[in-house]
């Protein structure tokens, strides 16, 4: 080989080199600042992001797969009801995945299934609002088929029909009325509750859940009247749908709000929503917005129930009920969601009528979609012990295999940690112990640090619909 040779082929395995150093150091740089993947082990964030689990057939489904921007911090704190993936402060070494609840310096508390946030040190309370991609998100399926057990109505009778209403057998969600001049509702006649939790008969002792959504498609043939009212804690909603105009009214002493949409023949989509005080209506695509929410200087424990009740005795405190009047048509693909519920009792023994949490300036409250089954700042307590040394040891509270005691063949009584907040392994000897023990109750450490956040989750890029790789529908989309 000449001497022009070897120089060419050292010159190009150099140039390769090269580049391959740089490409590397690229994506080193790309994923520690700007976008790194994670995978999502659990069911906490659920219905918005899927974890590990087995189906009901016992096929094993692996969980989503997000991308993670890490830039965004830097340039600003997180937004409430962002998804966030952060370092858990018990244990340093896990990526947790959470929506952001609350944000630095206010006072936040759940009451009746809702966020309240306060924001001048607990004077005025208000239930914050959600963005409408954050709503869509959080309103889950009910009926037919709830999110926990989709065959739980099956067979189940969830209707009262009126007068003039029929039920087509052959379709599960669907109805046909011909109404004269008196009015004749169709009700739903089952518990609305949190998560979704009925038995094969539709029943549940479950806490009923006010915030609600209807929609069906309905194919006018005689043009009349069609109301739709939901109920929360015995406070009547309304939507009004006629052919000479439309409107939606709250509960209380709350001004209408006219409706430029008119129920003309033909076929229409509606849907009617309560949601954290704010009624929505979407009448053929168009959106209608009446918010009533008030400041208030504490959260109600549950909303005031006036004497006069328009629903039959029978019902709950809470229900949605059509009712139509001199108007011939045929309701179809109807369908229920109710809201998300948050519930501090399921992880905390704090009081809904009087704690609060305190959010210290730069941290943050983390709370999981699947608020029933979510491991989050509702629940984080930590236990710690200070040695002799003067070192303090600290590890989560309540962590399954964490600590273990044991009895050394020496007789000396230690404590192991399998992992404490720094992730590490510790073994401790009793007579090393100043103060504290294994046995002491936990200290409640609620919040994220701002210099534990790792970046905001912005899409959902795997599962995908790739058989035989994958065969279940694709999950690909932004994360809302």
């Amino acid at each position: 080989m000449s001497d022009t040779q070897q120089s060419g082929t050292a010159s190009f395995i150099r140039e390769n080199l090269e580049a391959f150093a740089v490409a590397v150091a690229m994506a080193l740089v790309i994923r520690h600042f700007c976008v790194e993947a994670f995978r999502i082990p659990t069911a906490s964030m659920e219905p918005t992001l899927y974890g590990d689990h087995y189906s009901l057939t016992g096929e094993r489904r692996h969980g989503d797969r997000i991308l993670v921007d890490k830039f965004v911090k830097i340039v600003r704190d997180p937004r409430r009801f962002e998804v966030w993936v952060f370092r858990y402060p018990l244990n340093y070494s896990k990526n947790y995945i959470k929506r952001v609840a609350g944000l630095p310096g206010e006072w936040l508390q759940t009451v009746d299934g809702d966020l309240w946030i306060s924001s001048d040190q607990g004077k005025t309370w208000r239930i914050p609002y959600k963005p409408a991609g954050v709503r869509e998100r959080h309103l889950a399926e009910y009926w037919p088929h709830p999110v926990s057990n989709p065959d739980a109505f099956k067979d189940v009778r969830c209707w009262i029909l009126g007068k003039e209403w029929t039920l087509d057998a052959t379709v599960v969600d669907s109805f046909e009325v011909d109404a004269g001049d008196e009015p004749t509702e169709l009700e739903f006649a089952r518990r609305i509750v949190r998560y979704g939790e009925v038995d094969d008969h539709g029943r549940s002792t479950e806490k009923p859940v006010g915030d609600v959504r209807l929609g069906f498609d309905v194919e006018v043939q005689r043009p009349g009247t069609l109301r739709v009212r939901i109920r929360d804690h015995r406070r009547d909603h309304v939507l009004t749908l006629g052919p000479e105009g439309s409107f939606m009214r709250a509960a209380g002493d709350h001004p209408e709000l006219d409706l430029d949409w008119k129920l003309t023949p033909g076929t229409h989509s509606i849907s009617f929503a309560n949601v954290d005080d704010v009624l929505y209506a979407v009448l053929d695509g168009r959106e209608f917005e009446l918010s009533f929410a008030k400041t208030r200087d504490a959260p109600p424990a549950a909303a005031p129930r006036p004497a006069s009740v328009t629903f039959p005795d029978h019902t709950s405190d809470n229900g949605v009920m059509v009712v139509a009047r001199d108007l011939k048509a045929r309701l179809s693909e109807m369908r229920l969601e109710r809201d998300i519920y948050y519930n501090p009792e399921d992880k905390s023994p704090r009081s809904t009528d009087e704690e609060y949490w305190e959010i210290p300036e730069g941290h943050f409250f983390m709370m999981g979609d699947n608020t029933g089954r979510s491991k989050d700042s509702r629940s984080w307590e930590v236990l710690q012990v200070e040695l002799k040394s003067g070192e303090i040891v600290r590890w989560e509270a309540g962590e399954e295999g964490n600590p273990i005691s044991r009895d050394r063949p020496t007789g000396e009584r230690a404590m192991v940690i399998q992992a404490d907040v720094d992730g590490l392994v510790r073994q401790i000897y009793k007579d090393d112990v100043e103060k504290g023990g294994w046995n002491d109750a936990g200290t409640e450490q609620p919040f994220v640090p701002r210099s534990h956040l790792v970046g905001r989750a912005f899409v959902i890029f795997w599962p995908i619909f790739t058989p035989p790789v994958y065969k279940g529908p694709s999950r690909v989309r932004w994360i809302r």
